[in-house]
């Protein structure tokens, strides 16, 4: 019985190691899981102000491309009041400036247009990884739950199985305390009993001791009267 309360014991140990390593394991996968979440966010928040940013230049891009505009018009008003040489050559200007200024328009256009492209990408990548991230976390979470579940099940049938244990280690104890205590009472009745003759032969044994005694006195007393009497005769 010992032997199966010690294995009892072990098997206990050994469910609240494994309780605590799987624990462990599974809590330092969410902390990892939850750490780079943290990043995602990190870097969600960066491609949002980088998208800020290229809306800004965008505006800029396109007051610049306004103002020139403006200005050409204003030249185009004036035109009437050039002369035909001069006029030729501000129309060359003209084109070339506008040729220019629309084609620097068009790349950072498309600049910005590619840029914004490859942050949407990025932004959807992040979602996706994002949302796997939280799939990781809730599958982690179950798996948790369920340890916890089968380790209180476990539990529990340790308990129970260690409480039968217990309450029969208890019933043969009471059993083998009652026993004892009859056999006890039964050797202490036998010593009283001893005690008792004891008692019984050593008051008959003063007895014969006193009675030998006295006997004894009397012949001293005999002997000695008639050697008194002997010498008081001589």
């Amino acid at each position: 019985m010992n032997k199966d309360i010690r294995t009892k014991g072990s098997m206990s140990r050994n469910i609240n190691r494994f309780n605590k390593n799987g624990s462990y394991k599974l809590s330092e996968r969410v902390a990892r899981t939850e750490a780079f979440l943290d990043g995602l966010a990190h870097e969600v928040s960066e491609l949002v102000s980088s998208i800020k940013s290229l809306n800004m230049m965008m505006a800029e891009q396109a007051e610049r491309t306004d103002k020139k505009f403006d200005e050409l018009s204003n030249k185009v008003s004036n035109i009437g009041r050039i002369p035909g040489a001069t006029l030729a050559a501000w129309a060359a200007v003209i084109l070339a400036v506008v040729g220019l200024a629309g084609n620097g328009y068009v790349r950072d256009q498309q600049r910005l247009e590619s840029d914004l492209k490859n942050t949407k990408e990025i932004v959807l990548q992040n979602a996706k990884a994002v949302s796997e991230a939280g799939r990781d976390v809730e599958s982690a979470k179950r798996s948790i739950k369920e340890l916890d579940t089968k380790l209180q099940r476990e539990v529990s049938l340790v308990n129970a199985e260690t409480k039968t244990e217990i309450e029969s280690l208890d019933e043969k104890l009471q059993i083998e305390m009652v026993g004892a205590n009859e056999k006890l009472l039964t050797e202490m009745e036998w010593v009283k009993n001893e005690l008792k003759e004891s008692r019984a032969w050593r008051s008959a044994h003063d007895i014969r001791v006193r009675g030998l005694n006295e006997s004894q006195n009397e012949r001293l007393t005999v002997l000695e009267r008639a050697v008194f009497k002997e010498h008081t005769d001589r």
